[in-house]
């Protein structure tokens, strides 16, 4: 999946977000632009915020919003709604905010800037963390691999499909289409 965080100028919210999902879910693609021209370095505060956690953002050059990049793109997070207005102004489709938007720190102090990191952290972890659905046929043999890796008499793979086939609900656990744990809910009736 193809991440494209968008701030004002690209060079504090935006490469925050890219340097902390580039670090914490490295199986995703992320990039980040602004809707000003590019070309700036990444702002020191920035750069500290996010040395302060391990994370190394300082070669970071600020870059525009590009067709090239929205069409790269499968999801286009917003720092604020201001700026999703303007990319869905221009038709873009698949944009969204990130949380409720994020506060623009530029010319803040240090505090503010952790404060901002703190809060880019904390929704995009919300953003991408999993989800419980309830399932269809592509999860049944995920189930049964979680059987055989967790229960002495696993049910096979035929079981839990006739199960859901009968009438048992199913919920999955699921993050970024892996299953991660599951219930299985049977009514039972008994006059």
């Amino acid at each position: 999946m193809n991440i494209l965080f968008v701030c004002t100028g690209n060079t504090c919210r935006s490469p925050m977000a890219e340097g902390y999902m580039k670090h914490r879910y490295p199986h995703l693609n992320a990039q980040s632009c602004g809707l000003q021209d590019g070309g700036f370095p990444v702002s020191e505060n920035s750069k500290t915020a996010m040395a302060e956690i391990g994370i190394d953002i300082s070669s970071h050059i600020s870059k525009p919003l590009t067709a090239e990049l929205t069409d790269w793109a499968d999801r286009i997070i917003c720092m604020s709604q201001s700026h999703k207005q303007i990319l869905d102004s221009f038709g873009i489709k698949n944009t969204e905010v990130l949380g409720d938007g994020i506060s623009d720190p530029y010319g803040c102090d240090i505090d503010t800037y952790k404060a901002c990191r703190d809060q880019i952290i904390k929704e995009i972890d919300l953003a991408f963390s999993g989800n419980v659905i309830s399932i269809d046929y592509r999860h049944i043999s995920q189930i049964a691999k979680l059987e055989e890796v967790c229960f002495s008499t696993p049910w096979s793979e035929k079981v839990i499909e006739d199960a859901y086939k009968t009438g048992t609900k199913f919920f999955v656990f699921e993050k970024e289409n892996i299953v991660l744990g599951y219930v299985g809910i049977s009514a039972i009736l008994d006059e």
